[in-house]
């Protein structure tokens, strides 16, 4: 996991000499990183590619049979 600490504070004449953070929002996020060790969407048999712009306004032909392609690494 990957976490990052937020603090937003515009300084104002006030805050001299020293530029306290009282009342200043603070956030925390906590994101994935490297969760995956390949793309999850690879196993996926939903997913179409066009090789003209014909196909792209028409709509490609379907396959009737899923064939799975290797799964890309990271």
């Amino acid at each position: 996991m990957w976490l990052t600490v937020g603090n937003y504070h515009l300084p104002r004449h006030e805050d001299l000499p020293n530029t306290a953070t009282s009342g200043g929002p603070l956030s925390i996020f906590i994101m994935p990183h490297n969760l995956f060790t390949y793309s999850p969407d690879a196993f996926g048999c939903n997913r179409f590619y066009t090789e003209s712009l014909n196909e792209w306004i028409t709509g490609p032909q379907m396959k009737e049979e899923c064939q799975m392609e290797p799964i890309p690494m990271l």
